[in-house]
């Protein structure tokens, strides 16, 4: 995309000098004998530049109970890949410096961010949550589901993990099971990285 601006850039015609006589006409891509000026050349570039980073999937984190080691690995592939982040919380947070990071800080209360997460989700995006209603929602609506531990939501396995998640709170009500998920491990988050890269090799 940067060549194709490089190359409205150089269609101008119909040039000037000082002396008021017309330079060459440079040869581009469009018809240049009916274009106006570079400014012009270049908001269309500009233009088709902008569409091509929106044509990017956008990495949605449900960021309240997202470890900080998986924000730092979004930080960094989104910055090598050039891919848009937008962290939804309920709670102000730190972000990096950066155009492509961006955080969306909503209203207090149980299903705000994950309300906002699957209004404006689209297919082409990918969403890290370890909320399994959100990533039922989100698999609804066609796009990647994917929790910290790098385990890909597809529509029959969500549902499975909902009916554990029921079942296993019954017996912890129960008090026949006691404790949670083991702690986030290197293992977990190089699982994470590694589905991450595929999924965005296969998107990109």
């Amino acid at each position: 995309m940067l060549n194709f601006a490089f190359l409205l850039s150089q269609s101008v015609v119909s040039r000037q000098n000082t002396s008021g006589a017309a330079l060459p006409h440079r040869q581009g891509i469009f018809n240049t004998t009916k274009l106006p000026t570079t400014l012009v050349l270049w908001s269309i570039a500009k233009f088709y530049c902008k569409n091509a980073a929106m044509s990017k999937p956008t990495i949605w984190i449900d960021a309240d109970a997202c470890p900080k080691v998986v924000k730092e690995i979004v930080y960094k592939i989104s910055g090598r890949l050039q891919v848009p982040v937008v962290l939804v919380a309920n709670s102000g947070m730190h972000i990096p410096t950066s155009p492509l990071v961006r955080l969306v800080q909503v209203k207090q209360g149980a299903d705000v961010a994950d309300s906002y997460i699957v209004e404006h989700v689209e297919a082409k995006d990918i969403v890290i949550t370890a909320d399994l209603p959100l990533a039922a929602l989100v698999v609804e609506k066609q796009a990647v589901a994917l929790n910290v531990r790098g385990e890909i939501y597809t529509e029959d396995n969500v549902r499975e993990r909902l009916s554990m998640r029921d079942f296993m709170k019954d017996l912890r009500d129960q008090g026949v099971v006691t404790g949670g998920p083991a702690a986030y491990g290197p293992k977990d988050a190089e699982k994470f990285t590694n589905a991450m890269n595929k999924i965005l090799a296969k998107k990109l």
